[in-house]
């Protein structure tokens, strides 16, 4: 009842179906239309929209929800809008209770396809060096570009521009960062590169370099299938990514560059993995998973 106006409502509604007892469904007749507001009168709003009213209730949403994965929650992404502990939750509160929900942890298991198989939760994060250079991948700060750059602090309180997980389930028949297809351990990651606490993996390449591009999950998008060998090199259809040209006006930075395997020479296009961890994310994931008594392969505990 305290949510203000429209935005986020739609997670609250999503989260509270699949927690509380439910599931939706998707009748495959329908069809959905979105009307513009224009100068018709006709498409006129009859709703007034509070100022700030999207980050409150996805703050709610958060605090209601999400319980210890509430850490994950980016302050500084969604903007100040007052703190969590002053939301009135009671009434979502009594809903969970009467209706007996459960953990968010059980979302994130209900759709392990998505959270797990496409490495939106990853197992491991890490920096990528490129032996010949000695610099480091990176998203550029302009362009949507992948350069390579002076390696920064590693860590889970390193250089965010800087970590990267494998990522995107195996799309049928095409190349992946597992070989084989499959791994050991039966779920179908990876196909991709994904920056770590970001939307954006590696993708297409022009005569600027590769850039990066919103991740395909499914791992159905050719743009975005980059195999990270066992001998260390990233390796997309039939070449292999190495360092490009200078980048203007930055001292020891380069571009990126999709190149022939055959072609490079020595450590060209060699790539080893700095401070790898485990993230925040998969941790609190294990834990939960224990304590709900839910299995999950790729989250085995010890």
């Amino acid at each position: 009842s305290e949510m203000r106006g429209w935005g986020g409502e739609n997670l609250d509604q999503s989260l509270r179906s699949w927690l509380c007892g439910g599931e939706i469904m998707r009748a495959p007749s329908s069809r959905i239309a979105h009307m513009w507001r224009t100068k018709d009168p006709r498409t006129r709003a009859h709703y007034k929209q509070h100022n700030g009213a999207v980050i409150v209730n996805k703050r709610r949403v958060v605090a209601a929800w999400f319980g210890p994965f509430q850490a994950l929650y980016d302050r500084e992404q969604m903007g100040s809008a007052g703190d969590s502990d002053h939301l009135d939750l009671s009434g979502i509160e009594d809903v969970q209770r009467r209706m007996k929900c459960k953990p968010f942890v059980h979302f994130l298991h209900r759709f392990r396809d998505i959270y797990v198989e496409a490495a939106v939760i990853p197992t491991s994060v890490f920096q990528l060096r490129e032996v010949s250079s000695g610099l480091c991948l990176a998203k550029a700060s302009y362009g949507g570009l992948i350069s390579l750059e002076t390696c920064g602090p590693g860590g889970e309180e390193g250089h965010k521009e800087q970590l990267f997980h494998l990522a995107n389930r195996i799309g049928r028949g095409r190349g992946t960062a597992l070989r084989g297809g499959r791994s050991s351990d039966g779920h179908s990651c990876c196909s991709g590169i994904r920056l770590w606490s970001n939307h954006a993996c590696l993708d297409y390449a022009d005569n600027m370099g590769v850039h990066d591009y919103l991740c395909d999950v499914t791992g159905q998008n050719q743009n975005q299938q980059y195999r990270l060998g066992e001998d260390g090199f990233i390796v997309h259809g039939d070449k292999c990514l190495a360092p490009g040209q200078k980048r203007p006006n930055v001292e020891n930075a380069r571009l990126t560059d999709l190149k022939n395997c055959r072609l490079l020479r020595g450590n060209e296009g060699r790539w080893e993995k700095l401070g790898e961890f485990e993230p925040l994310e998969a941790r609190l994931y294990k834990s939960e998973l224990e304590k709900e008594g839910l299995q999950d392969p790729a989250f085995s505990q010890p």
